[in-house]
This record gives C-alpha cells, structure tokens and sequence, in this order.
C-alpha cells in the first residue's frame, strides 16, 4: 500500500500495487481504507491551515500500470 498526493489537484491517494485479491477482499480493503483516508483528510483540514488536500482516492494499479479507483470523497464526505 502506498500514499501520494497530487498538490495542483488537492488530492491524496491510496492505492495497492497488483493485488492478487479477489473481489469481496478487494471491497473490504476499499472500504477500509477509504473510511481512514476520509478521516486523516478531515482531522488534518481541521488542525492545520496550510493542509490542502480535501480529497482522497482510493485505486489499485494494475500490472500493466492501469489505475482502478475503488473509492473516492471529501473531507465534507465523512462523519465525526
């Protein structure tokens, strides 16, 4: 599992190198991780000014280098 951001996009991503995971297990990471990512974009909009990615995305890349997004929101986006 990896974290980048995209600065001119404001947006933060999470995603998983060639998982060999079938489709249920794949859900369950998503949900998982999107539920964090949501969280972490929101406590730090909150705690820091200068904090400027409202946004996450939650992908897996591919063997060939293909992205598929699985999740995706904004900090307005989750709960407390």
């Amino acid at each position: 599992m990896s974290v980048g951001f995209a600065r001119d996009d404001a947006v933060m991503y999470i995603w998983a190198d060639k998982p060999k995971w079938d489709e249920a297990t794949r859900d369950k990471w998503a949900a998982l991780v999107a539920d964090t990512a949501c969280q972490t974009v929101l406590t730090e909009a909150r705690a820091r000014k200068e904090w400027r990615y409202d946004m996450y995305a939650v992908t897996i890349v591919g063997n060939a280098g293909s992205s598929r997004f699985l999740r995706w929101g904004s900090a307005g986006s989750c709960a407390d």
